[in-house]
């Protein structure tokens, strides 16, 4: 058989064609053809803080799976760990690699045109553009709280490591350097938010007035601290760059407040969250 007829012949996994998640899962019974394993064409196959990506063939009905794999690491302990694993329908081994080369693991989510089945720790549905609700119910939407999180907990250590180098006067040209790779992930983890999560674009939340006085309460700490410490490394970059951490820190707590997981778009937050629009700025 030539290599045109075996791809005319090639399909997805009929479980794709199903309406119920579950049946549809139970319906894909596999085995892997090829591991692609974590990482291709420069960048990882997997979203969060591990997994991998396979292509599959089910045994039922003949039909290719690309599958990916991922897990999100808790901060706090082990029991809190996530774990994610979407079954995207190909219908032939040249299709899952071009998906390879196109996306990483937050843009096949993202991206991918057809529908989709996923499953959060054990939970199934359905996801991707096509879905019944015409909205994706993929990863964007149900990690948005995490990746706030995220941002702010990596902004938290990187400021608890700015203030060691401080404290143990390692002089200023390192603390300058660190500071502007600090400021350049911020950027990018920034950047990425905005297509990851392009139903928020736009959503600016107002920084309560206490926590401006207590920041202000810190620079003034710190400005006193400084006249009395001998170092080289102003601790004023510290509070700088914690100022930086307001903008995280509300975002995180207004997605837990007003479980944005569960929302689609700024003016559904506001009509079932009414309160919600006296907090935020809309650009």
């Amino acid at each position: 058989m030539s290599k045109k007829e075996t791809q005319e012949r090639s399909h997805p996994c009929a479980a794709f064609d199903m309406e119920d998640p579950v049946e549809a899962y139970e319906h894909m019974d596999y085995r892997i053809v090829e591991d692609y394993g974590d990482k291709a064409y420069g960048h990882y196959l997997y979203t969060w803080d591990d997994g991998h990506r396979m292509l599959a063939k089910c045994q039922a009905c003949g039909g290719y799976i690309l599958i990916q794999s991922s897990e999100f690491h808790s901060m706090s302990d082990e029991s809190s760990d996530s774990y994610y694993t979407d079954w995207f329908p190909v219908s032939s081994p040249e299709e899952a690699d071009e998906l390879n080369r196109k996306y990483d693991g937050f843009q096949i989510e993202t991206e991918f045109e057809d529908r989709y089945l996923t499953r959060t720790n054990g939970s199934l549905s359905w996801a991707g553009k096509k879905t019944e609700t015409g909205a994706s119910e993929g990863s964007t939407k149900r990690s948005y709280e995490k990746y706030t999180g995220l941002i702010l907990g990596g902004s938290g250590a990187a400021l608890l490591i700015l203030a060691i180098l401080e404290l143990v006067d390692v002089g200023m040209i390192p603390i300058i350097i660190y500071a502007l790779a600090f400021l350049a992930a911020l950027f990018l983890m920034s950047r990425r938010e905005k297509s990851m999560f392009p139903q928020w674009e736009g959503l600016r939340w107002r920084i309560p007035s206490s926590k401006i006085l207590c920041l202000l309460g810190i620079f003034v700490g710190l400005l006193l601290a400084e006249n009395l410490m001998d170092t080289d490394a102003p601790l004023l970059i510290f509070g700088i760059f914690a100022a930086g951490m307001l903008a995280p820190l509300q975002n995180f707590l207004n997605a837990k407040k007003y479980h944005m997981d569960d929302l689609d778009s700024i003016e559904e937050l506001t009509e079932k969250y009414p309160e919600a629009s006296e907090e935020m700025v809309v650009k």
